[in-house]
């Protein structure tokens, strides 16, 4: 058994919901508090109302119950924050890229491992490991938001 906690800032409505799903977490809940207070769960509550809120979206297909979707992603965030890649800092952090050119048969591509780094730096260790000199155009794009130059740029003559 494990004694983690897991910290989670719920509204006065997601912590009713939750009691009226598992009334055995009444306790845990804080139920007298008007706004938003932050719960303390053991890992086994919080899997106990990840795995309720699975069951009742599957029972109750046509009903999108918004606060039930938002517990279940605080929680698992903070589940992860504890337990998974939340709990290796950030500077320790090792990201691995597989990078393909598209339009090229054979496929032709590279594997990179880098540690946390701003897009710019991120953009040169692509090109390093490509062999490549910056003449090639490129852009990130992220959420649908794009970042990077799309213009070449040559050297003066």
């Amino acid at each position: 058994m494990s004694n983690q906690q897991v910290k989670v800032l719920l509204s006065s409505l997601e912590r009713n919901e939750i009691v009226a799903m598992l009334p055995e977490l009444a306790g845990s809940m804080k139920l007298d508090s008007k706004n938003g207070s932050v719960n303390s769960l053991s890992i086994e509550q919080a899997e106990s109302i990840l795995l309720a809120i699975r069951s009742y979206k599957r029972r109750n297909r046509f009903v999108v119950i918004r606060c039930l979707e938002r517990v279940s992603q605080l929680i698992s965030n903070a589940v992860d924050d504890i337990q998974g890649i939340g709990s290796i800092p950030i500077s320790d952090r090792v990201y691995q890229f597989k990078i393909t050119l598209l339009g090229f048969k054979p496929i032709i591509w590279k594997r990179i491992q880098v540690k946390s780094c701003t897009l710019d730096k991120l953009h040169e260790h692509i090109q390093t490991a490509m062999e490549w000199t910056n003449s090639h155009l490129h852009r990130f794009e992220i959420n649908g938001e794009r970042y990077g130059g799309l213009m070449r740029t040559y050297a003066p003559r």
